[in-house]
């Protein structure tokens, strides 16, 4: 019987990628948030969009039928 290989639904992750990695360390994601904090209360409001809400946990695989 031939496997089939797993597809990931509704999310994921790019490496390198911000928002997507899970590997970044927290202490890159406090130092790339706080720029972002910073840009939004200096610059514009929209960059609190990017501010990371970071969870070092990876997802967990569910096998869907």
């Amino acid at each position: 019987m031939k496997k089939k290989k797993l597809q990931v639904l509704n999310g994921g992750y790019k490496e390198n990628v911000w928002m997507h990695d899970p590997n970044f360390s927290q202490e890159d994601v406090d130092f790339i948030n706080a720029a972002f904090e910073a840009a939004a209360k200096e610059i514009n409001p929209a960059f609190e969009k990017l501010i990371w809400k970071h969870t070092s946990k990876k997802s967990e695989l569910k096998r869907v039928k």
